[in-house]
């Protein structure tokens, strides 16, 4: 396709559509993106999920080997690392830049904005929990349904869409030099504490308790049932949807502020 078709295929596309086509190429040529949402639980698996101590009675603790449970694990965080970085670090550059300013003067609605870094969000996490997937794939060979994999890569998916909500209300009100460093460092905590990079086990009775209440454990809550092929917890999808409800509405309430400032 000429430049000159392409021009022209991109000004018969709605709005909404071209703004989440450039979001998510503009995204995915991000280093820091790609390093925190599938190098680095790439590197994670691959150097984890062959590692005897972890494989010894983790079928008798969690009702699925290792290397299946771990790839759930890391399939949470390519997901959650993803819907992080659609808001966060770049969208508080953003609107220190002036790009939200400039937007206002396109005919992209200023509700779409929002909207698009959602879609982006979620679209690159379903992305992300499939590539995760596909290296484990590859490296371990679990002999799962699949039935299972859509399931797990399905609970990965939905239960990234709090932390998609969460990266936006945090563009919304840090700034461009402390909205990153807040990202990495609350995705650390709540990974940690909700079990995706140490099981449970390991923890204290106190941490494990506090676990319960993360959307991070019950990410992975989802995803490891389905992958034991235990009953599904309703609790873990009204957790989720409670966190995700709270966050984009704080998220609303911030961007509706932003939009009601005049232009200067």
């Amino acid at each position: 396709m000429t430049a000159q078709a392409a021009a022209v295929n991109a000004r018969r596309r709605p709005a909404m559509v071209s703004f989440v086509l450039f979001e998510s190429r503009r995204t995915l040529r991000t280093a820091g993106f790609l390093i925190w949402t599938l190098a680095f639980p790439v590197v994670f698996y691959l150097s984890s999920y062959d590692n005897p101590t972890n494989n010894a009675g983790n079928t008798r603790s969690f009702g699925t080997p290792w290397p299946v449970y771990f790839m759930v694990s890391m399939c949470g965080w390519a997901a959650i690392a993803a819907a992080f970085n659609a808001g966060g670090g770049r969208l508080a550059a953003e609107r220190t830049s002036g790009w939200i300013r400039q937007l206002r003067l396109t005919p992209l609605p200023s509700w779409a904005y929002a909207l698009g870094k959602m879609l982006v969000a979620a679209g690159l996490a379903l992305a992300a929990s499939v590539v995760i997937a596909l290296v484990a794939a590859g490296a371990a060979h679990p002999h799962l349904p699949v039935g299972t994999w859509a399931e797990i890569i399905a609970a990965c998916w939905l239960g990234s869409l709090p932390f998609a909500a969460l990266g936006l209300l945090f563009g919304l009100v840090t700034s461009s030099s402390s909205a990153q460093p807040m990202v990495i460092a609350t995705m650390l905590v709540l990974n940690v504490l909700g079990g995706l990079l140490v099981p449970l086990k390991a923890f204290p009775q106190w941490m494990r308790d506090l676990a319960h209440v993360l959307p991070t454990y019950h990410l992975g809550d989802l995803g490891w049932n389905a992958a034991a092929h235990r009953p599904f917890d309703p609790a873990d999808v009204l957790v989720l949807g409670g966190y995700a409800a709270v966050f984009a509405i704080l998220a609303a309430w911030r961007y509706r502020a932003d939009q009601a400032r005049p232009l200067r």
